[in-house]
């Protein structure tokens, strides 16, 4: 018999057409109770009991508990290859025999067969067919059956049995497939004699009166007349599962496959799989798919209110360290080698970090009041809402330092690094080092904030402020931090008066300095008026901040000398004072000059001359909190002058590693020797730790407040507490329910109240009553990344939590 092979071409639901939406995998593996990562067979019997046969025993899970049979419970050997369920019967095969488990009495019995057992099968005859090591038959009292009716049965090594709709037994054997009739006494044997092509038939099963071949080529659809061959497909099918609706599940040694009609998808490690090599599938009683791997253990798949997303651009890793929500209603992953962008219809689209901005994975995503997106690696980079990137790299502005914290403020963004606080105009495009010659500038600046309470609206302009100031004049033939004072109209009029006299320009002098006098003589005499605005000086006052203005230079070939950069278009006055040219180091990046001191050293950079001139900047809209490492607490005054905590001793030796400002405006300063809060009004700090004895741990990893105004804290090993408006005191450890006390992460839903909490084993929920909890075994596509874990909830109430495994 001749058959016709045609081939059916089958459409990919590629990452392309799903790109975000992921089925859900629950997973089970020696980490949950299972005895080995090799299961060969799972099974469940009637009363609900999930069976799995593994290289390592014989497990039965109810759901909740594993108890595994071994040798020494009567099996004659720990490999288990196959697995049959009947009403009271489990029937096990081995390495080294079958045997039968009696459900009544809960013990195993032993059979008369010795042999490696490949596969067993019950047809509707009550035939019990038996593949042991090169014989295959009907099991009886005095053993194996060679006779089927009056066919005798072929002597093949037989991986698979499978009876027909018309009651035809199919052999699945290394030399083809046998097809034996109900009614024959002649076995069909279909092989490469007439153009069936195939040698090894892993599996077999029916679909719409076809027979469905699993072979090393992949999937066939097999009838009397044709062989259709499915493309695009895994190979090496090992198990062949189809479902009521029309859809066919197969597994192979390359993956989970489902085709639908003709389009066909490829499940695989990369899209959740624990293991490629699919040995068995099997349905339940409530249609979950239960997945058994060689080396991944068992996956279970359902349609969960949990959805994974694939996030990795080619070659880089699934690891999320931040998440954003813009006003538009998209969501921005900053990962590791990557960057992601979730649209509001459902669009994901994803950049390679390098389009963005440099280093090895984003650690932060802000938007500033403009709308832009700022990235935070290694370097800064911001992104306009046209989608162009503005890079700022830290070895041109920052001398290689680490930034540690940022944050936007009006057209300014603050920067909080390794040594010192910077912070980039946005008018200008420039850096500006607040603390130019202060201690401060060798601070490690840990976090950032700004205090709300005080935020202002900036007042509108007017045609006053449309006159040049001293940041318009700056790039207009002003060196690049020069000092301009603000003019009034009078000395515009007198520096613009270019043809006046000079004797003339004398006797006004004299004339106005004249005046000057008598009028601060007659003040004197007058007694001195308060004003509450404009704090009195003293030698301690708040210190005016001095700043050095910054901004890149040009870069020159090393074939060429080294000049003086200077922005084109721009006029550069004549110093005063000579200056020594630049030189080019030997080794090093070309045009790169030697700095003259240490705290100068700024990589490709122009700096002012006078170290003294101060750059006339506006008012800040709001103050700002800075952090430090072992050195305190200090604020930035809207007037841009900074001043210490007015208690910052009890901070100059603590690291502090995060600040939060709650809805009550009150300022809580998180660090690795306890909590401490500063009371908006009256600045009464009251500490939380175990020397306070109301704080079961020091460490505090993670704050929030809740809709009900109660403060939470997560510690690292003092569990959960949760500090309420009237003062009391609540924690919750493992004894309350909550699955580990090192609590890295917290976030409140605005909408339901629900804490959200992510711990160094599960993603929890506390409702105020019990927690629910969520890992790799009921909703999570990987394990969670400690302190680095980010959780978020989006406007809509989702929560998105990164794993070890993607988002």
């Amino acid at each position: 018999m001749r058959f016709l092979l045609t081939l059916l071409i089958c459409f990919f639901l590629s990452s392309n057409s799903f790109p975000f939406f992921r089925y859900f995998f629950k997973y089970y593996s020696p980490a949950t109770g299972l005895p080995s990562l090799r299961v060969n067979r799972t099974v469940q019997d009637n009363k609900g009991y999930i069976w799995f046969g593994t290289s390592s025993g014989l497990c039965r899970y109810d759901g909740q508990n594993y108890h595994t049979f071994l040798v020494k419970d009567g099996l004659p050997s720990n490999m288990i290859t196959t697995l049959l369920v009947e009403d009271k019967i489990l029937w096990v095969g081995t390495d080294r025999g079958l045997v039968r488990y009696n459900q009544i009495t809960q013990k195993i019995e032993p059979t008369i067969i010795n042999e490696k057992i490949h596969a067993i099968y019950r047809d509707r005859k009550g035939n019990l067919w038996v593949s042991q090591q090169g014989e295959v038959g009907i099991l009886s009292s005095k053993g194996l059956i060679k006779k089927f009716g009056q066919m005798t049965i072929p002597q093949k090594m037989t991986y698979a049995f499978f009876q027909d709709s018309k009651k035809n037994m199919w052999l699945g054997t290394d030399d083809g497939v046998y097809k034996l009739p109900d009614k024959s006494d002649k076995s069909i044997h279909y092989n490469r004699d007439k153009q069936f092509t195939e040698r090894n038939v892993y599996a077999i099963s029916e679909h719409k009166g076809d027979m469905l071949l699993g072979t090393e080529s992949g999937l066939l659809r097999f009838n009397e007349k044709e062989i259709t061959k499915y493309s695009g497909v895994h190979t090496d099918v090992t198990t062949i599962l189809p479902s009521k609706d029309g859809t066919i599940w197969f597994g192979s040694k390359n993956g989970l496959s489902k085709i639908t009609g003709t389009n066909v998808v490829n499940y695989s490690t990369d899209k959740g799989l624990p293991h490629n090599h699919v040995l068995h599938l099997m349905r339940d009683h409530e249609n979950n798919l239960w997945v058994s791997t060689n080396g991944g253990g068992v996956a279970k798949l359902s349609d969960e209110k949990f959805r994974q997303y694939d996030i990795r651009y080619r070659g880089s890793k699934r690891i999320i360290y931040t998440i954003l929500e813009s006003p538009t209603g998209d969501l921005w992953f900053g990962g590791e080698g990557m960057v992601g962008q979730l649209t509001r219809d459902n669009r994901w689209i994803k950049n390679s970090i390098e389009t963005v901005v440099r280093g090895k994975y984003v650690r932060k995503i802000f938007l500033d009041p403009k709308n832009n997106l700022w990235f935070l690696a290694d370097d800064i980079s911001k992104m306009s809402p046209e989608r162009k990137a503005t890079p700022y790299a830290k070895d041109f502005f920052l001398d290689g330092k680490d930034i540690l914290s940022a944050i936007p403020l009006d057209n300014e963004v603050w920067l909080g690094t390794s040594e010192g606080v910077y912070f980039i105009n946005e008018t200008t495009k420039r850096l500006v080092i607040p603390f130019a010659e202060d201690k401060l500038s060798k601070y490690a600046f840990t976090d950032l904030l700004v205090d709300e309470s005080t935020r202002s609206e900036r007042p509108p302009e007017t045609k006053d402020q449309d006159k040049p100031t001293s940041e318009t004049l700056s790039t207009k033939g002003s060196k690049v931090g020069d000092k301009v004072n603000n003019l009034d109209e009078n000395q515009i009029k007198a520096k613009t008066n270019v043809k006046a006299k000079s004797q003339t320009k004398v006797k006004t002098n004299v004339k106005v300095k004249a005046q000057t006098k008598a009028k601060t003589q007659v003040n004197t005499k007058q007694p001195k008026k308060t004003q509450p605005s404009v704090p009195a000086i003293k030698k301690k006052s708040p210190q005016k901040i001095k700043m050095k203005v910054i901004k890149p230079k040009k870069v020159h070939s090393s074939k060429t000398k080294s000049k003086k950069p200077s922005s084109k278009g721009i006029k550069q006055k004549p110093s005063k004072r000579p200056k020594k040219p630049l030189k080019t180091k030997k080794k090093g990046k070309p045009g790169q000059s030697e700095p003259k001191e240490k705290e100068n050293a700024l990589s490709l950079s122009q700096i002012s001359d006078s170290q003294d001139d101060e750059t006339q900047l506006p008012p800040l809209i709001a103050e700002i909190w800075l952090a430090t490492r072992n050195h305190g607490l200090y604020k930035i005054k809207k007037d841009r002058t900074f001043t210490p905590f007015i208690n910052n001793k009890i901070f100059s030796r603590k690291e502090i590693r995060k600040l939060f400002q709650d809805s009550s405006s009150n300022l809580w300063v998180l660090t690795l020797e306890g909590l401490f809060k500063i009371d908006h009004k009256s600045q009464k700090v009251t500490e939380y730790s175990v020397k306070s004895r109301n704080l079961p741990n020091d460490h505090v990893w993670d704050i929030d407040e809740d809709k009900d105004h109660n403060i939470w804290l997560g510690t690292n090993g003092g569990g959960l507490s949760k500090l309420a408006p009237d003062g009391k005191i609540t924690t919750y450890t493992e004894e309350n329910g909550l699955t580990s006390n090192f609590v890295y992460k917290i976030r409140s839903s605005k909408k339901t109240g629900a804490i959200w909490i992510a711990t160094n084993k599960a993603l929890e929920k506390f409702d105020g009553k019990r927690f629910v909890s969520y890992n790799i075994n009921n909703g999570l596509n990987g394990n969670l990344l400690g302190e680095f874990t980010p959780l978020f909830i989006d406007s809509k109430d989702n929560v998105w939590v990164g794993t070890t495994n993607g988002v």
